[in-house]
């Protein structure tokens, strides 16, 4: 009677003709599988969570995010050695506004609307996509270091990203459309 013995071994045991019965062997795969669903859905909950609060608050969350994008490119632009700091802010918020289209305008309406663990998984993947990529134009400006060139990055960035953005909203029509967006943030 073993806790992690092969779950189909009693299966391959039963004879030919006689009743296949259960027996206690495997019973450790199951609480293993429950001990690593736990942070999954711990994850769930905070996007949960974060999502309805967004909805909640559409835009007391649009201008925070608005500051800390424009606090990030201050702080970003804020060396000695790197020219033209002002097109560099201006690129900053342009480079961080995708993320916040993606997650505001499909991730959290998708969850909030369809409710799956399946549009939770969506909206982790979306996110960490966006993320992902600005955090490659942000290494790639760093090397730069000249926010002219960051600004013309940035807008290539954008219109992409509205092209994306716009396509999953398309492709998920029957669940987030613009009407369900504008009903969801209360417009």
């Amino acid at each position: 009677m073993s806790a992690f013995s092969p779950p189909w071994k009693d299966i391959d045991d039963t004879r030919p003709g006689t009743p296949y019965v259960v027996d206690s062997d495997g019973w450790g795969w199951f609480a293993l599988f429950i001990v690593i669903a736990i942070p999954f859905l711990a994850i769930a909950g905070v996007v949960v969570g974060f999502s309805a609060l967004i909805c909640a608050h559409p835009i007391v969350s649009l201008l925070c995010y608005v500051v800390l994008t424009f606090v990030i490119g201050g702080a970003f632009y804020a060396r000695a050695a790197i020219r033209h700091r002002i097109c560099g802010v201006i690129a900053t918020v342009l480079t961080m506004a995708p993320l916040g289209m993606g997650v505001a305008l499909y991730a959290i309406p998708y969850v909030m609307l369809e409710g799956s663990f399946s549009a939770i998984i969506d909206w982790v993947l979306v996110a960490a996509l966006l993320f992902g990529m600005t955090f490659f134009i942000f290494a790639i400006c760093n090397l730069l270091k000249n926010g002219r060139t960051h600004l013309v990055i940035a807008i290539i960035f954008l219109v992409f990203a509205c092209f994306l953005i716009t396509g999953m909203i398309s492709s998920e029509a029957d669940v987030v459309n613009w009407e369900s967006i504008r009903n969801l943030y209360g417009f």
